[in-house]
């Protein structure tokens, strides 16, 4: 099939008709930029073919905003040497009218005919959807849809099968689906699809499952009974041992020697702490009595002490008296000395203030003459700065403007010399004339210039034709026209007549800066914090000059005018003669005081050391002689008695270690704990031996042995059963195996013409590659390498690219398997591998290149430069209007 010619009037963009023609058999590249008209022309195609004429859903085939629009769609198109020519109508006048040859159909009957012969039919109800598209539907690629196979395929499963022809041996037959099916469902009774059991089968397994839980438990139960009986009959046999002779009387019996061993060194330790008491008593009572022995010793060296004390103390008083004497008489010259000293100072001072008021006087009328002489100056740098500014304002002009102006003017001075050197001169002596230019006659000499292809008129009627060595003067032309329109501009722009005056005016403006900087660096050095601060300080010397004025008119005695040369009156000596008087009245009153202070503490002291004395002289006569007598006698038999009882506590202290108490505590509560626990062993064995023989005679009760027998016969015989279900089910599963085998052998053999076209592309892809089609014709699997199926992976896997790429192979093949079957293709590809890069790219250029030699493919693309590789010119769509 091969499209020749397609025309949209009134249809989107397209309100005029737009027709692409002479559409070549194999590649056809249609380009254009975005919106220029490509996405509308699949869209007419699709209407064209998939919706009926009368299809009410269409109305997005009119111009935008345009309701009484027809959208039309015309197509022509040749098949086994027949040309057809469609024309359809839709909205308004809805009309479909079909010519094949010499014959003409209209209405739904051709629609029909259309749609048999290319594979596809149409909604019932409604807008065509994807499910009626067929074989166009599989072929005819939307813009980012190229991925998607899956549907596409599917909808046309009927005609790629009856491509593949209509040999059911190489299906599998309808008798060998009969016969499958009837596996499947004898199968089912036993298996489920993933071959676990089912049915009667599963029933029997789970009851047999059950029984088998059953009888291990009676297992168990038969195997703890006897365990239990052997267990009864060891205990009753040590339980009889023990009542014989019973284990802890033996530890009853040694337990009672070590407590008694434990009593005696308790014994021997409640008399060691008595005596260890006895000790510590005779130790406070040997203390006291030392320590009042200690005592009177002391006291009667503190007497002896005492009475050194009182006699150095009444010679201290002596002393102390004396020098109260001295200091005083001191104190009274240093306190004279002092008072001169500071009526010296203070008539010093007196004169030395009279003199600062004097000089600070005259240092603030210098200072306030400064401040004044320094306002004038800045206030007339100022007033220069204004005019200054002023003059700046007129004649100030922008260097950039002024550079600019000057690169023009070199611009417009060499075009001038290009123009000169461009230009075509005639120069011409024609005493009779007999030649003329645009219709005037030319006569005598002169010169023109010419700047375009110029033709001459001679009189006997022949031409003379003068064309310009330089085909660009009329660019020039316009360029110097341009250029000038930009210089009287700029002129205007800065005000000026010419180049020179803008000079002028520039080098003003640098003068002038230069003269304000200058003004502005003076104005700065002489107020530097502005004049307003300038004002006030020169206000703040004017009110500080006042008051110092009314202070030198209130002086007592007229002080003569300082001298700036001379220095001021030195007080510094004066300062220290009175200050060194007034430490020495200080120090000497202080010394005084000193003295005054050691004399009261002299005399206090000796007071005190007087009744010192006199307290030590009445304790040292109050103990008698007899009474120390008796403490030495005393003290003599209490230290004899400590040193028999520390002897006697030693000697029991090493019996008490080689007994080892602790030993004999823990001997103790080990036999008490050992005895115990015997005891307890032997009624715990009691209650354990009645407890046995109660479950023994209750499981004797239960029959447990016949029990168990009798289950043991069930399961056998469900075992059998379950064998013979099992063999059964294993023979239906082989069966089943084999046949989906064959079917599967059978669906390849009918798969091998597709796989031989969807090879052929896909090497040109990846070479060694192989695809694997499932039951519908629809690839799941590819393998990279033939031999390697670690490589096997799902094509949903895949990028997005890949999955483009895989598809339009795909499509490709279904397409030589529709021709070989005599079916008509057409291939529309709208934007298609935009995610391919540049090498995947290549490689689809040539998987295109061939299928155009079997089919007719329509690219519509909007990268027109991607594709000029593949030896076709595009043809270019009309940019959109604005």
């Amino acid at each position: 099939m091969q499209l020749t010619r397609l025309e949209v009037r009134q249809l989107r963009r397209f309100r005029e008709p737009y027709v692409l023609s002479d559409l070549a058999p194999g590649l056809n590249i249609i380009a254009g930029p975005n919106e220029a008209g490509k996405s509308t022309l699949v869209r007419a195609l699709r209407a064209l073919f998939f919706e009926r004429h009368r299809s009410r859903t269409v109305t997005d085939l009119q111009p935008w905003g345009d309701s009484g629009a027809a959208p039309e769609v015309l197509a022509e198109f040749i098949w086994q040497g027949v040309p057809w020519q469609l024309s359809k109508r839709f909205i308004h006048r809805r009309r479909f009218d079909l010519r094949r040859g010499t014959e003409s159909f209209d209405g739904e009957a051709a629609e029909d005919l259309v749609a048999e012969l290319l594979g596809y039919r149409y909604a019932s109800r409604g807008s065509s959807r994807a499910e009626h598209w067929g074989v166009p539907g599989l072929l005819w690629i939307d813009q980012g849809s190229g991925q998607e196979l899956r549907d596409a395929a599917s909808h046309a499963a009927p005609h790629l099968r009856s491509a593949l022809g209509n040999d059911t041996n190489a299906l599998g037959s309808d008798v060998g689906d009969a016969i499958l099916a009837q596996v499947e469902e004898a199968r089912s009774q036993l298996l489920t699809p993933t071959g676990r059991p089912t049915g009667e089968y599963a029933r029997l397994l789970a009851e047999q499952r059950a029984d088998e839980v059953t009888l291990e438990e009676l297992q168990a139960r038969s195997r703890q009974y006897r365990h239990d009986a052997d267990r009864l009959a060891e205990l009753r046999a040590q339980h009889d041992a023990e009542r014989r002779d019973p284990p802890w009387q033996a530890l009853r019996a040694e337990q009672l020697s070590v407590r008694q061993a434990l009593d005696e060194v308790r014994r021997w330790q409640e008399e060691a702490q008595q005596h260890a008491r006895r000790l510590e008593s005779l130790e406070h009572r040997g203390a006291l009595l030392q320590l009042r022995l200690d005592e009177h010793q002391r006291q009667a060296q503190r007497h002896r002490e005492r009475s050194e004390a009182r006699a150095q103390a009444q010679t201290r008083v002596t002393e102390a008296e004396a020098a109260v004497v001295q200091a005083e008489k001191m104190a009274r010259e240093t306190q004279q000395q002092e008072r001169l000293a500071h009526e010296a100072l203070a008539q010093g001072e007196q004169a030395a203030e009279n003199e600062r008021v004097q000089r600070e006087h005259q240092q603030l009328q210098d200072a306030h003459q400064r401040a004044n002489h320094a306002l004038q100056e800045a206030e007339r740098a100022a007033t220069t700065l204004r005019s200054l500014q002023e003059q700046l304002a007129a004649v100030q002009i922008d260097a950039s403007a002024v550079k600019a102006l000057r690169e023009l003017a070199q611009q417009r001075d060499g075009l001038a010399v290009q123009w000169q050197q461009s230009v075509t001169r005639l120069a011409f002596h024609l005493p009779d004339g007999g030649v003329s230019l645009h219709g005037e006659t030319l006569q005598g000499s002169g010169k023109l210039e010419l700047t375009e292809t110029t033709e001459l008129q001679l009189a006997n009627g022949g031409t003379l034709q003068i064309i310009p060595a330089h085909q660009d003067l009329s660019a020039l032309q316009r360029e110097a026209e341009t250029m000038t329109l930009r210089w009287q501009q700029m002129l205007d722009a800065l005000g000026v007549r010419h180049l020179n005056e803008a000079e002028e005016r520039l080098e003003q403006t640098r003068a002038l800066n230069e003269e304000l900087r200058h003004h502005q660096r003076l104005l700065d050095s002489l107020a530097p914090d502005g004049l307003a601060r300038l004002q006030e300080h020169l206000a703040t010397l004017q009110g500080r000059l006042l008051p110092l004025a009314e202070q030198i008119r209130r002086l007592t005695t007229p002080e003569p005018k300082p001298d700036p040369a001379q220095p001021s009156p030195d007080l510094a000596p004066l300062r220290a003669q009175a200050l060194a008087a007034t430490q020495a009245r200080e120090q000497a009153e202080s010394r005084w005081r000193s003295k005054e202070q050691e004399l009261a503490m002299a005399r206090h002291a000796t007071q005190a050391a007087e009744e010192e004395w006199r307290r030590e002289q009445a304790q040292a006569t109050a103990v008698a002689d007899e009474q120390l007598a008796a403490w030495r006698e005393e003290l003599r038999v209490v230290n004899s008695e400590q040193h028999s009882l520390a002897q006697q506590q030693t000697e029991r202290a090493a019996r008490i270690e080689a007994a080892r108490p602790t030993l004999l505590t823990q001997d103790l509560e080990r036999l008490e704990r050992s005895a115990k626990l015997l005891e307890e062993r032997f009624q715990t064995r009691e209650v354990e031996i009645a407890n046995l023989t109660g479950q023994l005679r209750a499981a004797q009760a239960e029959g447990l042995d016949e029990t168990l027998a009798e289950l043991r016969g069930q399961v056998e015989q469900r075992e059998r059963h379950l064998n013979e279900l099992q063999r059964r089910a294993q023979a239906l599963a082989l069966l089943h195996e084999r046949l989906q085998t064959h079917r599967t052998a059978s669906i390849q053999a009918l798969q091998a013409p597709l796989q031989q076209h969807l090879l052929h592309y896909l090497h040109l892809l990846f070479p060694a590659a192989t695809m694997h089609l499932d039951e519908q014709l629809i690839p799941t699997h590819i393998a990279r390498e033939a031999l390697d199926e670690g490589a096997l992976g799902e094509l949903e896997a895949l990028s997005f690219g890949a999955r483009e790429q895989l598809g339009l192979i795909t499509r490709l093949a279904y397409a030589d398997l529709l021709r070989e079957a005599g079916h008509p293709t057409l291939i529309v590809l709208d934007d298609v591998l935009t995610h391919s890069d540049s090498q995947r790219l290549a490689a689809m250029k040539r998987v295109l290149y061939d299928a155009a030699t079997r089919h007719q493919i329509l690219l519509f693309t909007c990268h027109a430069g991607q594709w000029q590789d593949l030896g076709v010119a595009p043809r270019m769509l009309p940019a959109p209007g604005p």
